[in-house]
């Protein structure tokens, strides 16, 4: 804190009325986290999903494997998306 301070002083002619609270730097609430990871996760499921009709057997292996990892729905998609002997 001290060194910000410093820097403050520096550049920003009122710094010693500058306070530092701890509430500045927590960032997002959980809420807001949790719905950025779900964003993401859709996002992630629909590139996915793109890379599906062009995929070698392989690929799809990987796309199950991937599925897996970080949905935790995961299974009903593998049926849905027809990938059920690609898992096995």
């Amino acid at each position: 804190m001290a060194y910000c301070q410093a820097l403050l002083s520096q550049s920003y002619p009122f710094a010693d009325k500058v306070t530092f609270r701890k509430e500045i730097f927590v960032g997002a609430s959980e809420r807001q986290r949790e719905l950025r990871r779900r964003r993401k996760r859709y996002h992630k499921l629909a590139q996915l999903k793109g890379k599906l009709a062009k995929a070698t057997q392989s690929e799809k292996l990987e796309i199950v494997r991937k599925l897996r990892e970080m949905s935790p729905g995961a299974e009903k998609l593998i049926v849905e998306w027809e990938l059920v002997e690609a898992g096995r």
